[in-house]
């Protein structure tokens, strides 16, 4: 079992600690268990909604999913693939298979997955074998050599990231609502006694900002000792509704359509990782084509392409205009008039925070191709988070005023 062995390797290398066991029988035969994460947020509890009809006093439950080395495996692979498949390769090949086949899962030969006959399969064959070939190398490895790297990455992690985004979000006036599996979802929330300080939108921009250059300061320690880099992408979006709440016990859980259009905002297509050259950016959004057999599933018309940006909503930009003193200019880009809002917001000590919002044009996706659409009707906006581009946009507007 996943958690005898961390347990057991927790007690051969750090002799001196002594550490709770990670499956708390106690807390596993209560109603009211709860499950908080890295950065204290409310991960998971039982009985949100109170007690169900057919409650049963006791459930018990024997599979975990990272009880199973193949499914460790899985995960592992798709770090492996990230950024290797374009939409090309994945109409020859199932994600899944592609998948299987890195991870080792699938002991079969490459031929005998995807038809070589097949146009781009001979490049797809390559591509994969060198993946696999490099995922066993990276782990390869033993089970003191790989605890010995969970530890180091986790205290890395924990120290360069976890620590300093908690540590940020009292001067942005964010609460941690929620964590779910690699989703962080922060709130910023207006009280009807307090309109000196209804900056909600401005203040989740300055959060969101801080926490990407976490990332890229986390990154750049990650290239002096060979780590993987992180990815994230952020979400913004505004309801002036009231929040709805669940409590368990003293535990305030928002129920808000707000968190549901955010996580898709914040997601990047497979799609364009490898086709969309963002530039000075990091944000872009594309019409799929009629023909397009991905479009109206789950309901989507539109891709992204979200690596270390910040998109918002059209209800976040019409809350922000009415929050910050926008000053609008166009400057060229990569040879492109682009159009940006520049102005400033106070966090809750008072300090003047600079902001830079570009409005982009949505582009059309046919395919792999991507057109560019600059005289588009549909636009998005994106708060820059390249911190260099945007102190450049802010001294160009300072000197035109």
């Amino acid at each position: 079992m996943l958690n005898i062995a961390l347990e057991a390797g927790f007690k051969k290398h750090l002799p001196g600690q002594v550490f709770d066991s990670l499956k708390n029988q106690a807390k596993l035969a209560s109603a009211q268990a709860e499950v908080y994460d890295e950065l204290g947020g409310l991960f998971a509890a039982q009985t949100l909604l109170g007690p169900s009809e057919d409650q049963k006093d006791q459930v018990s439950e024997s599979f975990s999913w990272l009880d199973h080395p193949d499914n460790v495996r899985l995960l592992l692979a798709s770090y492996a693939l990230r950024g290797k498949l374009n939409q090309a390769d994945l109409d020859l090949i199932e994600l899944e298979e592609a998948l299987a086949f890195v991870a080792g899962n699938d002991t079969r030969k490459i031929d005998e997955i995807v038809d070589p006959a097949r146009e781009g399969a001979r490049v797809l064959h390559a591509k994969l074998d060198d993946c696999a070939k490099d995922f066993d190398k990276q782990f390869r490895e033993s089970i003191d050599a790989l605890f010995l790297r969970f530890l180091g990455d986790y205290s890395r992690y924990r120290t360069h990231l976890f620590n300093p985004i908690s540590e940020r979000l009292a001067a942005y006036g964010a609460v941690k609502v929620f964590i779910e599996g690699d989703e962080v979802i922060l709130g910023t929330y207006e009280y009807a006694n307090a309109p000196d300080e209804w900056f909600s939108v401005s203040r989740a921009c300055g959060i969101a900002k801080e926490m990407l250059d976490i990332v890229a300061s986390k990154n750049a320690h990650s290239r002096q000792t060979g780590l993987p880099l992180l990815e994230i992408g952020i979400g913004i979006c505004y309801s002036d509704d009231k929040p709805l709440f669940l409590f368990d016990e003293d535990h305030p859980i928002m129920i808000s359509s707000a968190i549901g259009n955010a996580d898709r905002m914040s997601s990047c297509s497979w799609r364009l990782r490898g086709n969309f050259e963002p530039g000075d950016f990091h944000v872009g959004v594309f019409v799929m084509a009629d023909d397009d057999k991905d479009k109206g599933e789950k309901g989507q018309a539109l891709v992204r392409y979200n690596v270390n940006g910040i998109v918002i909503d059209d209800a976040a930009f019409v809350k922000l205009e009415k929050e910050v003193h926008f000053k609008r200019l166009k400057a060229n880009s990569g040879g492109v008039e682009e159009t940006f809002y520049v102005g400033q917001y106070p966090d809750v000590q008072g300090k003047q925070r600079d902001l830079v919002v570009r409005q982009g044009r949505v582009g059309r996706l046919k395919g792999d191709v991507i057109e560019i659409d600059p005289d588009s009707d549909q636009i998005y906006f994106e708060v820059l988070s390249n911190t260099r581009f945007a102190n450049q946009i802010v001294d160009l507007a300072k000197k035109k005023s």
